[in-house]
């Protein structure tokens, strides 16, 4: 028999209560040789269980659903260990659920289904996502017998093409109206009406660095998940792409996702399951037990915008939505981790603490709209604790200060005395331990070739600097956080520049990456006090002030009208940040902020658009937006 007549016999036989759809539904290969089983391609085995079915495949087919099955969330793989649980007994959920990046459902051949918001995002902001469906089916590789006769398939009720991971089924276009008549399932989503990409369909306004590209024959409408709305009532299908009704599997009634498709029999967003699950599902949420040394713990993180709303994506910010740096109360222990997206919006990782004791955990991330945020928070970690190590200045670094670790010297020099209240570069120079050679063959590590993390002795001052660099040619068009090109060889010396509040003893861990292996190399500072405190000078008249913290530029947006003269009063707090430079490239414009001395920044506005500007790391973003016109 035909594959396409397997899925419609299943679906039949399931329909007449022969077996349990869940059950039922499966392209299961049959028993093989143990050693060939791994690698057999559909479904190879479906578990049931009182709470679940677990269907278990190497996520490899000779029976495509076509774009269904598209993938740009994991890296290309040919044998894989999947296993889906599917729950026996979904219910409704009370409450919006959106679906995390990643996997969402199972397909009858035992394909995972996607979440169609790809892994790929204009400019890598993780703010646009690249509609990974849309892309798939305009390849030529991307159809399939299968699935085109199922949606053609026109005089009777779908077949089950799979199941979400909230347990509720997900059936081809076609389903029984109120009346008992086959009909297609029309989706309730439709492309928004936008002249610029600044605005999520859920009202998040983005700030003029965030936007996507302007909606014209190199992305058009639809290039994007984000350029969709859902209008309710304007198809048969809610927000998740479900329905409540009669299908042939169950006579009783049950929610159940249809795959969309439009009027000419092509592939319709949200193409099956939404962006939001029918069903309950499980939440990830804080870990319920306490942490324990040596074990896993689940660390949980819910950022949140200042309005209490979870954004539904964090900035990428040197190829990661959210960094988190770890380290012990004695400053011993160190960890820079990432935690990955999960259901219901939020973000987790399991990390294991080496030693009981306290742990400062900061958080490291981007808002939408909003700007640079850093959370921190103390766990207690239960176990035994650390012997005491105390910190021992490593000295001046005016003439530098070498480490070696796998079989890397890494020599930390400033250019001056280290004194709170003023900026200073540290140089980092690389060589082979054993050559003495400068090293040149360092990978990029997080979009840079090196990061830089400092934290005083009580965890109240936290540094997280990268190496300077020229802003690329992206800033112009409104995205300052272009890095320059990451290309080997790498360079002979790596410069930031970073300052200190407050004077006392920091640590610093230089982590670079070579030959596939992270690094983290440690320097104790002892941070002399300031040689005269930092007083803010009065603003010149007339002028809008820029506040310049670690927290950003504040305003970050500044509107002004068109042709208008804009005088800008930038004061920066103090030198605990990373904006000792200022730079607007499309005024080809550059200045030197010192704490507590205003620095003015004059120009005339243009017609319309936006004028860009930041500071010397790209991590600090902010616009001039022209909104209206002069009077």
């Amino acid at each position: 028999m035909s594959l396409i007549g397997l899925v419609l016999a299943a679906a039949l036989a399931a329909g007449s209560g022969a077996q349990d759809p869940l059950l039922r539904a499966w392209l299961v290969n049959p028993p093989a040789n143990p050693s060939m089983k791994a690698v057999l391609p559909d479904v190879h085995a479906v578990e049931s269980r009182a709470e679940a079915v677990f269907v278990r495949s190497a996520g490899l087919t000779v029976n495509p659903l076509g774009a269904l099955e598209a993938n740009e969330h994991e890296p290309p793989s040919l044998v894989r260990r999947l296993e889906f649980r599917i729950p026996r007994n979904p219910r409704p959920a009370g409450q919006r659920v959106p679906v995390a990046p990643g996997i969402i459902g199972a397909l009858v051949n035992g394909m995972p289904l996607y979440n169609p918001a790809s892994a790929a995002s204009y400019n890598n902001q993780n703010l646009w996502h690249c509609d990974a469906v849309a892309r798939e089916r305009s390849r030529p590789t991307g159809t399939s017998v299968l699935l085109d006769t199922v949606l053609r398939a026109s005089d009777r009720h779908s077949p089950i093409l799979g199941y979400a991971l909230d347990g509720y089924p997900i059936y081809g276009p076609y389903g029984f109206d109120a009346a008992g008549k086959v009909r297609r399932m029309r989706s309730s989503y439709r492309l928004r009406s936008q002249t610029a990409r600044l605005e999520w369909p859920d009202g998040t306004k983005l700030a003029p660095w965030q936007a996507g590209p302007a909606p014209d024959a190199n992305a058009p409408a639809g290039t994007f998940v984000e350029d969709y709305e859902y209008a309710a009532g304007s198809g048969d299908l809610d927000e998740s792409n479900a329905r409540f009704g009669i299908t042939p599997e169950y006579p009783a009634g049950t929610w159940a996702y249809f795959v969309a498709i439009d009027e000419v029999g092509e592939l319709a967003y949200p193409y099956a399951v939404g962006p939001v699950y029918r069903g309950v599902v499980a939440v990830d949420g804080p870990a319920q037990t306490p942490a324990r040394a040596g074990t896993p713990h689940r660390l949980f993180f819910d950022p949140r915008l200042k309005s209490g709303k979870r954004p539904l994506y964090l900035e990428k910010v040197h190829e990661q939505p959210l960094h988190v740096l770890i380290a012990s109360e004695d400053l011993s222990e160190f960890a820079h981790i990432h935690p990955a997206p999960v259901t219901g919006r939020g973000f987790a990782i399991e990390h294991t603490f080496p030693f009981g004791g306290r742990y400062h955990v900061y958080a490291d991330y981007s808002l939408p709209g909003e700007g640079p945020v850093v959370r921190h928070e103390v766990v207690t970690v239960e176990g035994a604790p650390r012997p005491a190590a105390p910190l021992r200045p490593d000295g001046t670094f005016v003439d530098g200060v070498s480490k070696e670790s796998a079989g890397m010297r890494v020599t930390l020099a400033a250019d001056q005395p280290l004194r709170a209240g003023v900026d200073l570069t540290l140089s980092l120079k690389l060589s082979d331990a054993a050559t003495g050679q400068p090293v040149a063959d360092l990978d990029p590590y997080l979009g840079a070739w090196a990061h830089v993390v400092v934290l005083s002795r009580d965890g109240a001052d936290f540094l997280h600097a990268h190496p300077l660099e020229a802003a690329g040619p992206g800033f112009s068009e409104g995205f300052p956080h272009a890095h320059a090109a990451i290309s080997s060889p790498s360079p002979a010396t790596i410069r930031t520049v970073t300052g200190f509040r407050r004077a006392g003893l920091y640590k610093l861990w230089v982590q670079a990456r070579r030959r596939g292996q992270v690094i983290a190399v440690p320097f104790v500072l002892d941070v002399a006090p300031a040689a005269t405190p930092v007083t803010s000078a009065p603003l010149p008249a007339g002028a809008i002030r820029v506040l310049v913290s670690g927290r950003g530029y504040e305003p970050a947006m500044i509107p002004v009208a068109a042709e208008q003269r804009v005088r800008l009063a930038f004061l920066r707090q103090d030198a605990q940040n990373c904006g000792a430079t200022l730079t607007f490239p499309e005024l080809r414009l550059t200045r030197t902020l010192t704490a507590g001395k205003p620095e003015l920044v004059e120009f005339t506005a243009p017609q319309k658009g936006v004028v860009a500007f930041a500071c010397g790391m790209g991590m600090l973003r902010g616009s001039v937006v022209v909104t209206g016109t002069a009077r």
